[in-house]
């Protein structure tokens, strides 16, 4: 199972809560009022269906009182004042399309058209039969009942235009007088303060077959109408019923219906408008839920930083200390007692750690100065470190002295690159194959007699030892150290021609040889001893390190986190003997609330700032023991790496400025970039301001370089003593320092030029005018080369 870290699982955790809690409400709020929703809009079209039917009745009214007016008039005329008035009618009132009235034998006696309808089609119409019209006849059925009403269509065939339409009509004195109408005003007309004018009603009026009379819906020049004669909503109005909740419509979509039948005409007038996510309300309802489902996770998400940061308050001073120590300060400035107990024993065990590791730091120091002193004041053994790929990392002055090489000529070097002391290829294979077998199988070689040469080319007799040490990175080097046994067999070649003759030189030249053998012995044995002196203290500093950055910062959020979820037990059993007797009141119930809320908070907060440790003991492990490459920005690398050196800084009366500019982006090595820096600065701290107490300034700047894209030029200087002209060749061999004894090692700006040539592919050089001031320039490549990578 994949783990997570303590801030992504509390994250997720809130996450959860959040969701979950408004999904609950959303849904309650949903089952509430999503049924209020309907039934109001239900409510509506009634109210708006109940309107159109007043409206209806209105309009009827006066359509009918001018239908009885105009054939009044019409009937005591003669033809062509009846055909003046019908297109009077017709002109004026923007109700009616066309003004028929027929003979005693239906056929068109006189025909008027408004001008809206186009060009007039009189000859063609005028003495057309009509007696086939569904409303002819009806006329006529009724006045064989005796009846003289106006009698209104349903469906009608429109004899001018060809589409359906609504026409009333009336008989007297033997002709027929019809009125067609519009079906955009009729529709208008019983329509109350523009209703039909949304876009989601529909108001439609159907006659007594079920055919569609005219819609709000409509389609300008339409054909055909819709037959609702088989829908459960029409039916259920024509009956006087309600009708169903929900119906599908001719479009295939959920609508709403709401109908009312005018008893007068046996028309049924429906209102409808969508269901669902169709209908603006319910639709604005659900999106008004929705939102807040998402909102609510991203308010915990905005909470959630600002909860972390609360947490560290109580912890700061401490957590200053600690930096400090982490950054090498092992005299950081006392905190003060603290009232909390956790915290108050924490900061005492931070003080005696803090006396350890000066005891430790103390005992390694020592180690190291009496192994270099060791390594460099053997006279007569000479001593190199190999890597597994036979190249040369340490050369001592009696190597140099040995083989006439300097430690420039050699350090940095593989053996296939300059063989150096070696006479030929084969004895270069041979070597390698000796450093990897002692590689791979830690055991040592030797002491085995070789035929080495001089640079001046004479011939050494050698007797070399070599075994494995343990490198910094969890790997094996390879020491091997050389005596120099030349003038011993020579001496021994003149003591065989001479015994007979030199008898006490050869004893002499026998204890001699001794006495060499002896002081040989005494230096490996010192020089191993030495060797696991420094393995040893160098794993106990690394081990004190650890213990100190991670006892201290994970123990002070788990102890409160463990302190505030055991505060909770005692409300819990008070609250479960209360449900067990009966007797649970709301306060207690509220009171335990509280402290779970409180006890939760505290929890919350100490393992989320716990989780962000762990998070930056894993960065800070990384970028510091390790080579591993990555993409940084610079400027947030360096102002991380100064956080480390701000101990360092405020120890002295001397200032540091920066100057990065923003948006260098590096594919390099972070933890040996940090490692340069750190010994900049500090190497300027110890050499550049010595007797000076304050006014120091060391500056670290960065750019980009236009005539070379792909370098940025990194420059650490300072306003201090300046390098002597002399020193000034020297300042990168390794062992050359200006204060020996005096705890300088003239190990860092060698450490320095190696890691910025070979490790990160870039160069380094330094300007420096006494009493004026020093600057390193570093010249590195945006993305450091692929062979530059350690192996």
């Amino acid at each position: 199972m994949r783990s997570l870290s303590l801030r992504s699982w509390w994250t997720l955790l809130l996450l959860l809560l959040v969701s979950t809690m408004f999904a609950v409400v959303g849904s309650l709020v949903l089952a509430y009022r999503l049924p209020q929703v309907e039934q109001r809009n239900r409510d509506l079209l009634n109210e708006r269906v109940q309107g159109a039917r007043h409206q209806l009745e209105q309009y009827t009214r006066m359509v009918e009182d001018q239908l009885r007016g105009f054939a009044t008039a019409a009937s005591q005329m003669d033809g062509p004042r009846r055909q003046m008035l019908a297109q009077v009618l017709a002109d004026h009132s923007r109700l009616f399309n066309a003004v028929y009235v027929l003979d005693h034998e239906q056929r068109v006696e006189v025909l008027a058209l408004a001008a809206d309808q186009g060009p007039p089609l009189l000859d063609q119409l005028r003495g057309m039969d009509l007696s086939a019209s569904p409303l002819v006849r009806e006329l006529a059925r009724g006045a064989q009942g005796h009846s003289n009403a106006p009698l209104w269509s349903g469906e009608y065939l429109s004899v001018l235009s060809g589409r359906n339409t609504v026409a009333v009509g009336l008989l007297l004195q033997g002709r027929s007088f019809i009125l067609e109408l519009s079906a955009p005003q009729l529709l208008a007309s019983i329509s109350r303060r523009g209703q039909a004018s949304s876009a989601e009603f529909e108001l439609i009026v159907i006659d007594q077959r079920g055919r569609e009379l005219a819609s709000s819906h409509g389609v300008e020049g339409r054909m055909l109408f819709r037959d609702f004669s088989g829908s459960a909503s029409f039916r259920a109005a024509l009956a006087g019923q309600d009708p169903p909740p929900q119906e599908v419509g001719t479009d295939g979509q959920a609508l709403s219906y709401a109908g009312t039948r005018s008893d007068k005409l046996g028309w049924v007038l429906m209102a409808s408008s969508p269901r669902g996510m169709a209908e603006y309300h319910y639709r604005v309802t659900v999106l008004l839920v929705l939102a807040g489902l998402i909102a609510g996770p991203v308010l915990a998400l905005i909470a959630a930083p600002v909860a972390a940061a609360f947490m560290a308050r109580p912890l700061t001073r401490l957590q200053r200390r600690v930096r400090a120590i982490a950054a090498g300060e092992l005299n950081p400035p006392s905190v003060k007692p603290s009232a909390i107990l956790e915290l108050q024993r924490l900061s005492e065990d931070i003080a005696r750690m803090v006396d350890q590791l000066q005891a430790r730091e103390a005992d390694a120091r020592r180690a190291a100065e009496r192994l270099s002193a060791t390594l460099e004041s053997a006279p007569s053994i000479a001593i190199q470190w190999f890597d597994s790929e036979g190249r040369i990392l340490y050369w001592n002055e009696a190597s140099t002295r040995m083989y006439g090489f300097s430690a420039l000529e050699a350090v940095g070097y593989s053996l296939a690159e300059r063989t150096l002391y070696l006479r030929d290829e084969e004895q270069v294979q041979a070597l390698k194959a000796v450093i990897a077998d002692v590689i791979e199988t830690g055991q040592p070689f030797g002491p085995t007699e070789f035929t080495l040469r001089h640079k001046d080319g004479h011939e050494l007799l050698v007797l070399a030892t070599l075994f494995a040490i343990p490198a910094e990175d969890g790997s094996r080097l390879v020491v091997c150290m050389d005596v120099d046994v030349t003038e011993h067999r020579r001496a021994e070649d003149q003591i065989r021609k001479l015994n007979l003759e030199l008898e006490d030189r050869v004893v002499e030249r026998t204890e001699a040889l001794s006495a060499a053998n002896a002081e040989l012995a005494m230096n490996l044995e010192a020089l191993r001893q030495a060797q696991q002196q420094l393995v040893q203290a160098e794993k106990l500093s690394a081990l004190g390190r650890l213990v100190a950055g991670v006892a201290h910062e994970l123990n002070t959020p788990i102890g409160n986190s463990l302190m505030a979820v055991s505060s909770l037990r005692e409300p819990m059993e008070q609250i479960r003997a209360a449900m067990a007797g009966g007797g649970l009141k709301r306060s207690m119930l509220e009171s335990f609330v509280t402290h779970v809320g409180e006890g939760t908070d505290i929890a919350q907060r100490n393992l989320s700032r716990a989780a962000e440790l762990v998070m930056s003991f894993k960065q800070v492990a990384v970028d510091q023991t390790t080579t591993q490459r990555r993409r940084f920005k610079l400027d947030a690398a360096i102002e991380e790496i100064l956080l480390t050196l701000n101990p360092m800084l405020k120890r002295s009366a001397h200032k540091l400025s920066l100057d990065i500019e923003t948006d260098i982006e590096l594919d390099s090595y972070p933890g040996p970039l940090a490692q340069v820096i750190t010994n900049l600065v500090h190497n300027a701290l110890l050499h550049a301001f010595e007797g000076r107490e304050g006014g120091g300034q060391i500056s670290i700047r960065a750019r980009r370089l236009e005539a070379q894209p792909g370098l940025v030029q990194l420059d650490v200087g300072d306003n201090g003593l300046g390098i002597p002209a002399q020193a000034m060749g020297r300042i990168f061999d390794p062992f050359y320092t200006t204060r020996m004894g005096r705890g300088g090692t003239g190990l860092g700006l060698h450490i320095v030029h190696n890691l910025v040539t070979q490790l990160m592919g870039g160069q380094i050089r330094v300007q420096s005018q006494e009493g004026k001031g020093t600057v390193f320039e570093l010249l590195l490549p945006l993305e450091a080369p692929a062979s530059s990578a350690p192996a």
